[in-house]
């Protein structure tokens, strides 16, 4: 009895070991099944989503910006001639003649332009032009998209020459150090939430309150 019951215990272990490895075998076999499905998964949600981003994309693209590609996205670009700048590109599209188009997205309730954006797009050009030898346009848009909608409304600017650049960057440099004294902006809008406006009194001011004394 003694070697016959060691046959069959030994038979049971052998036993054991094939159930386990046939269990162990199926459940790697889902796991491999589950990892295949999710990845499958992953690429078409990523597929729809640049499908999604495509075509909302087109549909706020202005007439000459139709047909064009994305050249850059969110680059950095840095220049020390004709004075040290760096910009950072929201889009710059490439059209079908090899020409870069920039555009800067801005979310504000009403569909309107700053001169700042202006300023910005234009040192844009400025960087790209002198790190990277390449043609921009010499008119941006600035894409004003509404709070909490997909509306998105763009806005053609003329950008500043490359001397106009130069000047506002040196002069800004001046009034850093103290070289320049600063100049009264006198925009209603600026003046009316500025900590200095008591000191400045700006004409604007004065203008939309003439009968109370300037006090903030």
């Amino acid at each position: 009895m003694g070697e016959r019951g060691n046959a069959l215990r030994a038979a049971a272990r052998r036993r054991g070991v094939t159930v386990v490895g046939q269990e162990t075998g199926i459940i790697a076999g889902v796991i491999v099944a589950l990892v295949l499905c999710a990845i499958v998964a992953a690429g078409v949600l990523a597929v729809a989503r640049e499908r999604g981003t495509r075509v909302h994309e087109q549909g706020w693209r202005p007439g000459p910006l139709r047909n064009a590609s994305i050249e850059y996205a969110e680059k950095t670009f840095f220049t020390a001639r004709p004075v040290r700048l760096v910009a950072r590109v929201d889009r710059a599209y490439r059209t079908q003649d090899a020409v870069l188009v920039l555009t800067e997205l801005k979310r504000r309730r009403q569909p309107r332009v700053y001169l700042s954006d202006v300023v910005e797009l234009s040192a844009q050009k400025v960087a790209i032009e002198r790190s990277m030898k390449r043609r921009v346009a010499d008119a941006g848009y600035v894409v004003v998209e509404r709070p909490g909608t997909d509306q998105r409304t763009p806005i053609g600017v003329k950008l500043l020459s490359e001397g106009q650049v130069t000047a506002l960057a040196r002069r800004y440099f001046d009034l850093i150090v103290g070289m320049a004294a600063p100049r009264k902006a006198d925009v209603l809008g600026l003046c009316n939430s500025c900590p200095y406006a008591e000191r400045c009194k700006p004409r604007v001011l004065q203008r939309s309150r003439p009968d109370e004394p300037f006090s903030r």
